[in-house]
């Protein structure tokens, strides 16, 4: 018995000079008004009896199409929907994210308590701007929270945004409220006593709503370097919102217009704070929108990547130009660096950030096209990258326990105790809290693209 297809005339196959109309004869009335090309696919479809992609069999009553029907209306129906990308772990990231973590804990001793002898060239200038390591961690996070973002988005759609709040509650949530506690009762119990009630209540519940970084009076209260986690948290509210929207940027168009309202937004800080004591200025030029191109860089990175993943794959030509880039532009930035600060300066406040900004993206484009960064030789590294988040939340306590505990240690010492310590309890919580916590509230499985999460 013959195939249905072999039973038909050339022309029926799609072959021979009568193709083109017999087959046009098989498509709907309702499918004629697409292209050329659509008309095709839906007559090929027709031809051999096969579904019609994205509408399953052909229907009875075809649905009503016209030259005038929007594209993106015409296209589920001649088109199968493009499968998510798998989700991705990006090792690279884990390990800047490791030396991200080491930057500040070593800033933070060095401020805390008084380190004469604290290296200041080559490498030691990464020390005396041991902040930098938060800025680098704002590119990582714009980066990551995209992707992930954006994989929601093509799962799930619009629905994605339930999933992505649990996971970021899940993943942030739980540690931060605990260090914020082991502050108040074991570090630092004059917390309890502050007098009136209600200053402490506006410490307790700025913390507890992510906004304690927009007032000067509660900004680096309780545990200090989680200012940038109410950042982070903000960041993550406005990715929510927005995600489905960026998702149809060109990656160039997105981090120019985030560069442009970032400048504008410091220019405006700069000209209303001039007057006002640096806490306030500091304040309002590093909080969103003032770092929105910050972010941006990293977003436009992950738009990139889906796009024209070849550009990001791990090669050492790609890491060797993306770090010869951020090398070139951290020394341009610490050439340009102005000795009284950079928010002494309002022309620091608007144009200085930007280089810092470039240069860390160069540092997350090495890390992304780094060729080794699996290898089993850096394993530590990923895993002090896994550890980051504790260490970033602990070093503070730990550093104000030892210092009022122990007080002859000094410099080196110092420094080593805390880098010991935090770690220690980073990776505690890390196994005893933060995975189970992030595994227990993971999107379901059955929903997830597979791969390993990134622990961001």
């Amino acid at each position: 018995m013959l195939a249905p297809s072999a039973t038909l005339g050339p022309a029926a196959r799609g072959h021979g000079p009568g193709a083109g109309r017999s087959q046009l004869a098989r498509v709907p009335a309702g499918l004629r008004a697409l292209s050329p090309v659509a008309r095709r696919a839906a007559a090929r479809c027709a031809a051999h009896g096969e579904a019609l992609p994205g509408l399953g069999a052909w229907p009875d009553r075809p649905p009503t199409i016209s030259r005038f029907t929007p594209p993106a209306q015409r296209l589920p129906l001649l088109q199968p929907t493009a499968p998510a990308p798998r989700a991705r772990h990006f090792d690279g990231i884990d390990i800047l994210r490791g030396v991200a973590a080491l930057l500040v804990l070593a800033y933070h001793v060095k401020e805390i308590v008084p380190w004469a002898g604290s290296p200041r060239e080559g490498l030691g200038w990464f020390i005396q701007e041991g902040w930098l390591g938060v800025d680098i961690f704002l590119g990582i996070s714009g980066f990551v929270i995209a992707w992930t973002a954006f994989a929601g988005v093509d799962a799930e759609g619009t629905d994605f945004r339930r999933n992505f709040i649990r996971h970021r509650l899940a993943r942030i949530v739980p540690l931060y409220l605990l260090t914020c506690l082991v502050v108040i009762f074991l570090i630092d119990a004059r917390w309890l006593l502050v007098q009136p009630v209600d200053k402490l209540w506006a410490h307790l519940v700025s913390h507890a709503l992510f906004i304690h970084n927009l007032f000067p009076g509660t900004h680096g209260s309780i545990n200090g370097p989680s200012w940038s986690i109410g950042l982070e948290m903000q960041f993550y509210a406005v990715m929510c919102l927005l995600a489905p929207r960026l998702l149809k940027m060109r990656p160039a168009a997105l981090v120019l217009t985030c560069v442009l309202v970032a400048a504008a937004w410091r220019t405006g800080v700069a000209i209303a704070t001039e007057d006002m004591n640096g806490i306030v200025r500091f304040i309002y030029a590093t909080q969103l929108p003032g770092v929105i191109d910050q972010f941006g860089l990293g977003i436009g990175l992950a738009l990139l990547l889906r796009t024209r993943p070849g550009l990001l794959a791990p090669g050492w030509g790609r890491f060797a130009l993306a770090a010869g880039a951020a090398a070139a532009l951290f020394a341009l930035a610490a050439t340009l660096q102005m000795p009284t600060g950079y928010l002494n300066s309002p022309a620091q406040i608007v144009w200085w950030r930007p280089i810092l900004s470039l240069a860390c993206t160069s540092l997350l484009i090495a890390a992304l096209t780094l060729p080794i960064a699996s290898a089993a030789v850096l394993r530590p590294l990923r895993y002090l990258g896994e550890l980051s988040y504790g260490i970033y939340l602990w070093h503070m306590p730990v550093l104000l326990a030892l210092t009022r505990s122990i007080p002859e240690l000094q410099a080196e010492r110092l420094l080593l105790a805390v880098l010991l310590g935090a770690t220690a309890l980073a990776a505690a919580t890390w196994h005893l809290l933060e995975k189970p916590c992030i595994q227990k509230y993971r999107r379901p499985q059955s929903q997830a693209a597979p791969g390993k999460p990134q622990p961001d």
